[in-house]
């Protein structure tokens, strides 16, 4: 069997990472770094001719991982968009303000070589990883073309990188702005879309572990569910089967399988949503996070049309 790049072999301790042994082992130690012009709709055009890639998306609340190539990207002066069997994306560039190629290493010898997104506030929006089926060549000529300055290791320590949970990366990071919501209807809660149809919608405290619940119940059964992801960076949607789910630090919860990661603070949400949208061509059930700024977090949708039922049931029964 492939190996999964994105799964969870080891059990989280829940501590600090800077202050446990067991995960200041695996810290990766920046080697060399360099700004990119901020010409993102460019940049991520180049993407699609890497190949194999591990790409990360967040927003305030949830990031979410996808190993997969990046399609080829259309582009204007508001967005890219683009999707392929791996992954649809549609990216909020204007939210965008600095990009940068780093190069790091870890004290077992691995690299761990790509490039990330920041806003302004230097909190991290996207990120791409080489895998060993990259095509490192072309991520050289990228850097080359679009080479800015370098950066030290000290600025670096200065950014609120993708996969820091502190309570100051999520109270800073970029929302989704209304301008993008209206270009991609599928960034925002179905319950507020004009162009969505919902029926048997129903509204759950944000207290309950419905997130949990789902991806339990769709682990259990080995079901195939669709993740979307929205924020500040845009939005991303892609399948997911969970083949593990645990708890990682600060109470978030961790979800991984099929070169699929998933990281959710629960704590975070002020509703949850249940519903299913039904046309004559489709039929689908989906749960909805919100917070409390009435932005998405999470979208879990499933293909079962059924599945609206059972969840409006687990979550009654709390």
């Amino acid at each position: 069997m492939k190996k999964d790049p994105l799964s969870s072999k080891k059990k989280n301790c829940g501590s600090v990472p800077e202050q446990c042994p067991c995960c200041k082992s695996t810290q990766l130690e920046v080697e060399r770094a360099c700004e990119l012009q901020p010409q993102f709709n460019e940049i991520l055009g180049d993407l699609s001719k890497l190949g194999l890639l591990l790409c990360f998306a967040r927003n305030r609340s949830c990031s979410i991982g996808v190993a997969g190539c990046v399609p080829d990207l259309l582009t204007d002066k508001t967005s890219s968009a683009g999707c392929n069997y791996d992954m649809n994306l549609h990216l909020n560039t204007p939210a965008w303000q600095y990009a940068y190629s780093v190069h790091e290493r870890n004290s077992n010898g691995g690299s761990f070589i790509g490039m990330e997104f920041f806003d302004k506030n230097h909190n991290g929006l996207f990120r791409i990883a080489l895998t060993p089926d990259s095509e490192v060549q072309e991520f050289q000529n990228i850097t080359r073309n679009y080479y800015r300055r370098p950066v030290s290791a000290e600025e670096i320590g200065t950014w609120r990188r993708m996969a820091e949970l502190t309570p100051l990366n999520e109270a800073n990071h970029t929302p989704i702005s209304e301008s993008f919501i209206q270009k991609d209807s599928w960034s925002a809660p179905l319950v507020s879309s004009e162009r969505q149809e919902t029926n048997d919608e129903m509204g759950f405290s944000g207290h309950l572990p419905l997130c949990r619940t789902a991806l339990a119940e769709a682990l259990n059964d080995n079901a195939e569910l669709v993740l979307t992801v929205a924020g500040g960076f845009g939005r991303v949607c892609t399948t997911f089967a969970p083949k593990v789910l645990e708890d990682a630090q600060r109470g978030w919860l961790f979800a991984g399988g099929d070169g699929r990661m998933l990281r959710f603070n629960p704590c975070a949400v002020a509703t949850y949503w249940i519903g299913k949208h039904e046309t004559p061509k489709e039929s689908y059930s989906y749960l909805e996070a919100v917070d409390c700024f009435g932005d998405l977090i999470l979208r879990i949708t499933s293909y079962n049309p059924d599945s609206h039922r059972n969840w409006q049931a687990l979550a009654s029964a709390f």
